[in-house]
């Protein structure tokens, strides 16, 4: 039934990856709909970033340990997933294990490698739902986070752990068989981890092996492929858009306020009563989550709300109702209602109704300081600040709002040239004080 399987295989397989490049290229539309960024960047500084950032994680280092299990983890996951190919070129060519004849003997390490990592990510699996269900660690059970987040993050770590079962499954079963004789593979070294667990399984007849040999393959492959369809409605999208946000990292400073010349042309032409000249722009700042820069929708669908953002943040441990996290999530959210207005009524269609300030309140984006601790804490480059800053430009710009906090600062600004409400000749004064002491 060799050719049953091969169907059965290539249709889920097309289904799966399908479906998840389709729903990527969906996303990817809405991403580009928003207002143009300059990264400021080289193609060599890009690589640099993806390398750094990207897969070598370089900030999840501040805390060594979980560094270490989590660059593990994500390597093994793809690593393991060589197998996959291998497991694609079975179905092709109708040969077991057909990378043996490529590898010769040195396929036998090729397993070796693939089930200790397959060992390190399923336990690593168990470590982060025990600390996520038992030690209900505070940024991973903070309020920000609803019932569907949870599930959501829960659902992956299990499914992920049962991927590793099921390859591990079909190694031990399979070993199982070419020791009863039931194989005839190239290699006699025997598999490293699931050698030892086919020992156990040897005394089984051959018809049981076949199903669990069939069972692993099966469960890995369809576990894989509805994985692929469900990933881009899930937070775990960071799992590919990761690599891709750390190399546009922009090359700014970071808490800097994105420079609008439009801005400028407006105020000046004001100033003077001359004419800004050129296009004026529909709005300053964002109301709403296309009017933000390009790269701060990406950051959206890239936060995997690990909470070191909101750990971080200063007003948060204050008590204030700021989370960086939260910001993240609320601006993919509206960003997905966008998709599914899309989806339902056509690209063409008018945006949907409401706001992003629906979403995100002015009492959130008015407690950040913009002492920039979320841009700086963030393992892949995500910004926060951007969109807080962006909305804060809208409210004064567009809407003419400020608070009295900001009104002060502002008439400070214009006629001392400085935020503090006393004139230019007196900021030395304290200095000129001490002199006299």
């Amino acid at each position: 039934m060799w050719w049953l399987d091969n169907v059965l295989f290539f249709i889920a397989l097309f289904a799966g990856t399908g479906a998840f490049a389709y729903q990527v290229w969906q996303i990817s539309r809405v991403i580009r709909r928003g207002r143009p960024f300059d990264l400021n960047t080289t193609t060599t500084q890009k690589i640099k970033n993806l390398i750094v950032y990207g897969i070598l994680q370089k900030k999840m280092f501040k805390y060594p340990p979980v560094g270490v299990m989590h660059i593990l983890t994500v390597a093994g996951f793809f690593i393991i997933n060589l197998e996959m190919i291998e497991i694609i070129a079975e179905a092709l060519t109708e040969t077991k294990r057909p990378f043996q004849y490529v590898l010769g003997e040195a396929y036998p390490l090729f397993i070796a490698v693939l089930e200790i990592l397959a060992v390190i990510v399923a336990f690593a699996m168990l470590f982060f739902l025990f600390r996520r269900l038992v030690l209900r660690v505070p940024r991973l059970s903070h309020p920000d986070l609803d019932k569907k987040s949870h599930l959501d993050a829960n659902m992956i770590l299990v499914a992920v752990f049962f991927l590793m079962v099921f390859i591990l499954l079909m190694n031990a079963a399979d070993y199982a068989l070419y020791l009863k004789g039931e194989h005839t593979y190239a290699f006699s070294t025997p598999f490293l981890v699931t050698s030892w667990v086919a020992m156990f399984m040897a005394g089984m007849d051959a018809g049981t092996l076949h199903f669990l040999e069939r069972l692993g393959w099966w469960g890995h492959n369809l576990l894989m492929f509805a994985l692929a369809a469900y990933l881009p409605r899930s937070k775990h999208l960071h799992m590919f858009f990761s690599f891709v946000n750390t190399a546009l990292t922009p090359n700014m400073p970071r808490g800097k306020m994105l420079h609008k010349p439009e801005i400028k042309a407006v105020i000046e032409s004001f100033l003077t009563g001359t004419d800004a000249g050129g296009e004026q722009p529909e709005r300053f700042g964002a109301r709403d989550v296309l009017d933000l820069p390009w790269k701060s929708i990406l950051d959206a669908f890239t936060c995997t709300e690990c909470g070191r953002c909101t750990a971080a943040c200063p007003a948060n441990q204050t008590g204030k109702k700021l989370s960086p996290r939260r910001i993240m999530m609320m601006t993919r959210d509206r960003a997905e209602d966008y998709l599914r207005h899309w989806r339902q009524n056509g690209w063409d269609a008018p945006p949907p109704e409401g706001s992003l300030f629906d979403y995100i309140s002015e009492e959130e984006i008015n407690a950040c300081t913009t002492c920039a601790a979320c841009v700086e804490e963030c393992p892949v480059n995500i910004n926060p600040l951007m969109i807080i800053l962006e909305m804060r430009r809208h409210i004064v710009l567009d809407e003419g709002r400020a608070s009295r906090e900001w009104t002060i600062m502002f008439q400070n600004v214009e006629n001392n040239g400085a935020p503090w409400q006393f004139p230019p000749t007196d900021r030395d004064k304290w200095a000129r004080e001490l002199q006299t002491q």
